[in-house]
């Protein structure tokens, strides 16, 4: 099994804060899961490089484009054409629980080709202010059929599986993640939100849905 872990980035050192960087690292080099290797793309500004020390092999790409989105498909076919089996997202202002890789992983064992969790919402004057159970849902088909995105982008992770039929992300900024479950779910993916609380989803002014979606 081969895993690949994707960072990618865009003048991160204007936007985010060292201490939320090196945060955000951190929470990917403590994983109790450590068979990974990290695939780093700054895709536009300041020559950049986080991840030099984590995950056994890191491979940095420097690479313009237009958006979040085009890296994000750049990424993916470049993990896949290298025989990747599961990939994580990572959102370099947030943070992740030292056994989020361990326990998505076991679900894609279980049949997942796409992976969620519950996820806090957090900021550095509050911490962890709100919870949101997104698994209590139940059917994530019908939440999307109804407009509803319950799955957590910052925390997704994919087997390689889910991308079969030509699935990528549409240039659609700011809803460019539902579109994508929408069309999954029209396709039989199957998709799963794990109970636990994975991801800790920093809220700041910065962030790229807040730009896209005002």
């Amino acid at each position: 099994m081969k895993v690949a872990v994707i960072i990618y980035h865009s003048n991160a050192s204007k936007i985010y804060k060292k201490e939320w960087i090196d945060k955000c690292i951190d929470s990917i080099r403590n994983q109790t899961f450590q068979e990974f290797d990290v695939f780093e793309l700054n895709y536009g500004g300041k020559y950049t490089h986080y991840c030099s020390s984590i995950g056994n092999n890191q491979t940095l790409i420097v690479n313009p484009f237009a958006n979040h989105i085009q890296a994000m498909n750049y990424l993916i076919d470049r993990c896949l054409l290298q025989g990747y089996d599961i990939i994580f997202n990572t959102n370099l202002d947030d943070c992740y629980a030292p056994d989020r890789f361990a326990k998505q992983i076991l679900a894609i064992h279980n049949g997942a080709q796409l992976v969620s969790s519950n996820f806090n919402y957090f900021n550095d004057e509050r911490g962890n202010f709100k919870q949101m159970d997104m698994a209590r849902y139940g059917n994530i088909g019908v939440q999307l059929r109804r407009g509803h995105n319950v799955l957590a982008h910052p925390v997704i992770a994919y087997h390689k599986s889910f991308f079969d039929g030509g699935l990528k992300y549409n240039d659609l900024l700011g809803y460019e993640d539902k579109d994508l479950w929408q069309r999954a779910d029209k396709l039989g993916k199957k998709m799963v939100i794990l109970p636990d609380y994975l991801l800790n989803y920093r809220i700041h002014e910065n962030q790229i849905t807040k730009t896209y979606k005002g």
